[in-house]
């Protein structure tokens, strides 16, 4: 998802309070259309009618007369401000790109505390009771408790209810 931003100083810029409200109105419906198209301000011509907000072609002379959008060649124009109002269309590539990588880290590293978390009794069978990856052999440390020096045999096993986070939200 993209978000079209509306800076503050074009509530008092000379260009855009000199515009009709429907000359207005076509500049911000374009300006939409563009960031969620990734085009970074360019806005071909030929193509403003597919605009999904009903806008009218002559708002594009009265747009490049007071200097909103700028002629990029006979069939296309850009956005004057769009670099230093907008996202880019690689900046905008570049976060969703990051987003995915931390979700897929995140997926990885639930994947792997599972997996580390593993339920076992003494025999190496899957039981109810959660053992972390600690090596424990029953045996006691030395020179501690020598009248209990018989080492342990299993260790009591423990129901512990299963969480997995994907499945609360």
């Amino acid at each position: 998802m993209t978000d079209t931003r509306i800076p503050e100083q074009w509530l008092y810029d000379p260009r855009w309070l000199r515009l009709t409200p429907a000359v207005r109105a076509d500049a911000l419906a374009w300006l939409v259309w563009s960031v969620a198209r990734r085009a970074d301000g360019v806005l071909e011509i030929a193509d403003l009618g597919l605009c999904t907000w009903p806008t009218d072609l002559a708002s594009v002379d009265v747009l490049l007369g007071v200097g909103i959008l700028r002629q990029v060649d006979a069939e296309r124009v850009q956005f004057v401000d769009f670099e230093d109002t907008q996202t880019s269309a690689a900046k905008l590539q570049e976060m969703e790109d990051r987003r995915r990588s931390e979700a897929e880290r995140k997926r990885k590293s639930r994947a792997r505390s599972r997996a580390e978390s593993v339920r076992v009794t003494s025999g190496g069978r899957p039981a109810d009771g959660h053992v972390t990856a600690q090596d424990r052999t029953g045996q006691d440390r030395k020179g501690l408790h020598d009248s209990f020096s018989a080492p342990v045999m299993t260790w009591p096993t423990v129901d512990v209810p299963t969480y997995d986070p994907e499945e609360v939200f």
